[in-house]
Formats: structure tokens, C-alpha cells, sequence
């Protein structure tokens, strides 16, 4: 026989639970009768909330497009014409970031408005669009909109082509997101560049071993900083190449008033270039008869390519100095070499970003939420770029702007030493390095004023020639 089954008291649960957990168990079942009581709200509430997912997952398949900022400020070489900034877009056709389509954008900046450079980044900041700027301009309107870009959390990455400060950071103290590296590359040869390949011309163009330098600074350029950084590079330089040189700096109204240098560099803008062209012809013309014919090498900095110059009285050749060769700027067709490499580089960190991934923030707010913004893409370049400052990573630029039709031109960059945690080491001064160019070389061009003819004329610049035609020997 069996042995009889317990007693089970349904009030108490007897033989079930334990004595002691009998008032537990009563205050649990009288919470559960009082929110069975409202089950319908609850399971309306349930139902609200479901479809208020669904709705917002669903939302984020109509994503807004990204954006691809280019700005160009209005003096620079090789960037006007439909034609033209068509081929700068070219790189950037077709560009997705996870999937979702990024827009090219160019905007033209004044280049005598460095205001308007800053109303411009205020704007960008304020769309929440832009994922990386591409900054073909001045040095000055660059340096005013950097603190812009890199206040705003996270940091708008900027590309700059052709400025050539060696201090874009100068107003950008405080842009450090705890201590790392800014999101900034700077493709240009700096101003310490230009003046070591300008200085080491002239030295080899001149009969004296010990030619009389003049430096003309441009008092009335709107590119101030431009002008101060490349003049103080100029009077660093000379004494530096030979000890034994020395230099004297000049506004362009004053440069003939009180010597006869042998060497004339000039750092600004064409509009005095062409003042101080015209003030050194006169200058020739007066040498007092009886006296050592006097006509000095000239050598004009990148930023007075003579765009808008007519014939100038004077009988010698100018020479200036420049980022590309002469090529681009006496082809209209040709988009900037800079330019076109700057695009594409920033293409290329995009898609880098795509092929490495994203952190697990975008990974989440992606794969839960289905909404994604720009500024989470911004952050993840951010740190593309950080760690490829890291390692110290190189870009290459676009086809055909390399010295051989078809290859690249590849950027290597000087970027500060980086700690394991992620900080970079101050200069004794307290500033900060960033990412520039690696053996940059400056062009020396020749312009003949009379003929409005351009041509390449220093030693150590391969010239730009067509790739040779293969012929296939017969079988």
C-alpha cells in the first residue's frame, strides 16, 4: 500500500514551503492579484513601447547623407572652373561609409575675409553633418577656423592642402582632446621648407661667395601669418645655410631706399609682388651711369604666382617658388595637384574606416537602434587618424600627380612621439606637435614677364614626362 499523500491547506500551502516563508509568500501573492488587476495597462504599456522601437529602428533606414566638406578660397591656383572642381569631386563619387552615402560639398571661401572662414566653420560645427573638411586655403583663414573644428566634441578632422605655416595650431592651445593627437594633416611643404629650397637656389645662382641678401616682407597681405612665418624662415635660413650670409628685412615700399642686395626673397602676395617688381625696375634704370650694373635675382614665394600679372619692365627673369610644378599652374585644365591629393586622401581615411570598423558606441546605438549619426563617424575617424599618427602611417594621393603620369604622390608624415596611453609629449615651451609633411621639396619655377612663359628650372625636381609606350616583340 501507498502511504497516504499530504494535506495541502491552499491558504497556508502546508507541507509545500517552510513556515517562516509563508508571509513572504502571502505578500507576494497579493502583489501579483493587484497588478494582474491592471494587466491590461501593463500589457498596453508593453505594446506602446514596442512599437515605439519599431518605429524608431525602422526611422533609421532613411538616414540623412553624410558629408564631405571641401572649401576653397578663391586665390588658389588651379581650382576655378566647372571642369575643374568636377575632377576634385572625382575621388569622392560613390563614397559610403558603413552603407550610407556621403555627399561632396565644395564652398568657396574670400580669400581677403578670414571672417568669413570662421562664420563658415561655425556652420559646419552647427549641421552635424560634416564628417572631415578639406581645406584648400590661406594659411591665415585656416588657423582662425581650426579652434572651431577642434572644440566640438567629437573633433571635425581637417586636411589641409596647400598651407604651409609651420604653425597652424598657433591659435589652438586649448584643442587638445586630453593631450592626443588633433585630427589634422598638413600635405603642404611648410614655409621652413620653402625657404631652404629658395635659399639654396639663389646661393647657386649667385657670382659672389658672399651675396647680399634682401628679404621683402609683404606689410599689406591679408595672409599676415603666412608673410611674418616665411619672412622669419628666410632670416633663420640664410645664416644657417652658411654662416657667413646675413640678411636685412623690408616692407616693399622701403626695399630699395637704402642698399642693392644681390638676392631679393619675397614673402607675399602677387598684387605687391607686382609693386615691388615695378619699384626694382625703376631702382635698375636709376644706377647712376659709371657705376656696376646692378640687376638682382628675384625669387617670389608660392603664394605670388602671377595669376593676374601683365608685362612688368623688367629685364630679367623672375623666379618663384612653389608647392607643384609649373605644369599645373600653366594648364588650366589641371586641377591642383594638392587639392585633388587632399580629396582623395580623405577618401581613402573613409573607407579605411570602413575596412577597420567602428567602436562598440556606433556598434551598439548601429545594431540596437538602427540611428547612427555623423558625429558618430566622426569620432571613429578620430581615432583612425590617431592611430595612424601613432604609427606614423603614409597616404597616397591621387593618380597622375606624382612626377610619372600614372603614379601617386605619397605623403609621409612627422607626427609627435605618442605614449602607450594615447598622450603625446609637449615641446619645453608647452606646445604641441602635429602631423606635417616629410620631406617636403619646394618647385623653383622661371617666368619670363615678357613671354607670360612658366617652365621648372631647379636641379632637383624630376620633371613630369609621360610614362614610355611598351611595344610587345613579336612571338
Amino acid at each position: 500500500m501507498t502511504a497516504d499523500q499530504p494535506e495541502i491547506d491552499a491558504d497556508n500551502r502546508k507541507g509545500v514551503i517552510p513556515p517562516y516563508l509563508v508571509p513572504v509568500f502571502h505578500r507576494i501573492r497579493s502583489l501579483w492579484t493587484r497588478i494582474h488587476r491592471f494587466h491590461f495597462f501593463w500589457e498596453t504599456a508593453f505594446a506602446v513601447l514596442l512599437a515605439v522601437y519599431f518605429a524608431y529602428y525602422y526611422a533609421g533606414f532613411d538616414h540623412g547623407r553624410y558629408k564631405l566638406y571641401v572649401l576653397i578660397g578663391d586665390d588658389i591656383p588651379n581650382t576655378v572652373g566647372e571642369a575643374v572642381r568636377n575632377r576634385l569631386k572625382q575621388p569622392a563619387q560613390g563614397l559610403k561609409v558603413d552603407g550610407i552615402d556621403v555627399d561632396t560639398e565644395i564652398i568657396d571661401i574670400p580669400a581677403n575675409s578670414p571672417e568669413y572662414a570662421i562664420t563658415t566653420a561655425w556652420s559646419l560645427v552647427k549641421k552635424r553633418d560634416a564628417l572631415l573638411i578639406v581645406g584648400i586655403l590661406d594659411s591665415q583663414p585656416t588657423e582662425h577656423s581650426l579652434p572651431i573644428y577642434f572644440h566640438a566634441r567629437p573633433q571635425v578632422p581637417f586636411i589641409a592642402a596647400v598651407q604651409s605655416n609651420n604653425d597652424l595650431l598657433r591659435n589652438c592651445d586649448t584643442c587638445f582632446d586630453a593631450n592626443r593627437p588633433v585630427p589634422l594633416l598638413q600635405l603642404s611643404p611648410t614655409n621652413a621648407d620653402q625657404a631652404k629650397w629658395a635659399v639654396k637656389f639663389a646661393i647657386e645662382q649667385m657670382v659672389s661667395d658672399t651675396p647680399n641678401f634682401l628679404i621683402v616682407s609683404d606689410d599689406r597681405s591679408p595672409n599676415a601669418t603666412y608673410v611674418e612665418g616665411l619672412a622669419k624662415a628666410y632670416d633663420k635660413e640664410i645664416p644657417a645655410t652658411d654662416s657667413h650670409l646675413g640678411a636685412s628685412i623690408s616692407s616693399v615700399r622701403a626695399a630699395f631706399s637704402q642698399t642693392h642686395p644681390d638676392c631679393i626673397l619675397y614673402a607675399g602676395d602677387a598684387g605687391n609682388a607686382k609693386i615691388l617688381l615695378s619699384e626694382l625696375a625703376r631702382a635698375v634704370q636709376n644706377v647712376p651711369a659709371g657705376t656696376p650694373k646692378w640687376l638682382p635675382t628675384v625669387v617670389l614665394s608660392d603664394t605670388a604666382v602671377p595669376a593676374t600679372f601683365q608685362a612688368v619692365t623688367y629685364e630679367r627673369l623672375v623666379n618663384l617658388t612653389d608647392q607643384s610644378d609649373a605644369a599645373y599652374y600653366t594648364d588650366p585644365n589641371q586641377p591642383n595637384a594638392y587639392a585633388l591629393d587632399a580629396v582623395t586622401i580623405a577618401v581613402y581615411i573613409l573607407r579605411e574606416l570602413d575596412e577597420r570598423g567602428f567602436d562598440w558606441r556606433y556598434s551598439l546605438k548601429s545594431n540596437l537602434l538602427n540611428h547612427t549619426s555623423a558625429e558618430d563617424i566622426r569620432r571613429n575617424i578620430v581615432r583612425i587618424m590617431r592611430e595612424d599618427s601613432k604609427f606614423h602611417s603614409s597616404y597616397r594621393g591621387a593618380n597622375d600627380t606624382g612626377p610619372v603620369s600614372g603614379l601617386n604622390t605619397v605623403y609621409t608624415f612627422n607626427c609627435p612621439s605618442v605614449a602607450a596611453d594615447g598622450s603625446i609629449d609637449r615641446r619645453s615651451n608647452g606646445s604641441v606637435d602635429y602631423c606635417q609633411r616629410y620631406g617636403g621639396i619646394f618647385h623653383v619655377w622661371k617666368w619670363d614677364p615678357q613671354n607670360k612663359a612658366m617652365s621648372d628650372v631647379d636641379p632637383w625636381h624630376p620633371r613630369k614626362v609621360a610614362v614610355p609606350r611598351q611595344h610587345t616583340l613579336p612571338n
